[in-house]
């Protein structure tokens, strides 16, 4: 199945189809005959996770690949078994374009704090997430817990000397905040949040950030202060000042990731795409006036502290 091109499957009684491109208007395609033995190994996992968990809604691993599946019940009373490819990707961290001062602070042994991976949907931000993490599994052999709705890349296991706990969030299974609180009690020295979207998540993100854990995760943003504004606003619970001050004390950076087509001198799109990154850094000279303009909430001021670092790092291309 990983050799042929398709983002989901629907696996019915008696049918097997493929999707082969995003978007509510892709054709629908039969599974090839050579792949059906393996579409009933899959059918077979679904069933038996089903049977144990008995949760319509969870994430497989399958030949290295992993899958999203929502089974419903279809008119003749038959399961339909509906699966998303997930495509995440773990990069060495050298691929990915941190400036020098970024990738310092990230697999620096102290470092603790709130890591944000901003950015578009679709923009690889749980891919950046999830190196990340393993660089500094690989790097220090310590110990993590991911906790993700769903899971999107194989983290579970060991990475060089490191092990990582892969948790699935689910209404069945706890939420993130239930899951983000038993992690804590867990001794364990990172974190991994699948992604920030609503109050709960935000408000555990931000305390175990000031917990001295390391915590990594991703918010849909268009800039790196918009994860900034739009994290103390979930978090607030009414008193945006006390989130504020949370967040300017456990906050580390914030990476804002984007994807750009790759075009000729002409202007002919070559089919690639370039990962560009814009960052907060809460370190060195400016740290000091970078936590000060977030507690006072201005967020706004925050700009000039981008510009500078920009301006002053050296990027790897």
């Amino acid at each position: 199945m990983n050799e042929l091109s398709f983002v989901g499957l629907v696996i019915g009684e008696r049918y097997a189809d493929m999707k082969t491109a995003p978007g509510t208007g892709a054709s629908r395609v039969p599974v090839p005959d050579e792949c059906l033995e393996e579409i009933e190994q899959i059918r077979a996992m679904c069933r038996d996770v089903f049977e144990r968990h008995q949760d319509p809604e969870f994430t497989i691993e399958h030949d290295g690949a992993m899958y999203r599946v929502t089974i419903m019940t279809a008119l003749d009373m038959t399961d339909v078994l509906f699966l998303r490819a997930i495509r995440a990707q773990i990069r060495p961290i050298e691929a990915i374009p941190l400036s020098e001062a970024q990738r310092s602070i990230l697999l620096g042994r102290d470092t603790r704090g709130l890591i944000i991976v901003s950015g578009d949907m679709a923009a690889g931000k749980s891919s950046t997430a999830a190196s990340i993490l393993v660089a500094r599994l690989r790097g220090f052999g310590s110990d993590a817990v991911a906790i993700e709705d769903p899971p999107e890349a194989v983290l579970h296991g060991l990475h060089g000397e490191g092990r990582c706990f892969q948790i699935p969030a689910s209404r069945r299974h706890g939420s993130y905040r239930e899951q983000l609180r038993r992690a804590l009690r867990t001794g364990v020295s990172a974190l991994l949040i699948g992604e920030i979207r609503d109050e709960d998540t935000a408000v555990e993100a931000i305390r175990q950030s000031n917990a001295g854990l390391f915590v990594v995760t991703t918010m849909h943003s268009k800039t790196p202060i918009e994860a900034v504004k739009r994290l103390v606003d979930l978090a607030s619970h009414g008193d945006s000042g006390k989130a504020a001050a949370m967040l300017a004390t456990g906050l580390t950076s914030v990476i804002h990731q984007s994807l750009h087509r790759v075009q000729l001198p002409n202007g002919t799109p070559t089919g690639g795409v370039r990962v560009r990154l814009s960052s907060l850094l809460v370190s060195g000279q400016l740290e000091s006036g970078i936590r000060t303009k977030i507690r006072e909430m201005k967020f706004d001021m925050l700009t000039q502290d981008i510009d500078a670092q920009n301006k002053d790092q050296v990027w790897n291309q």
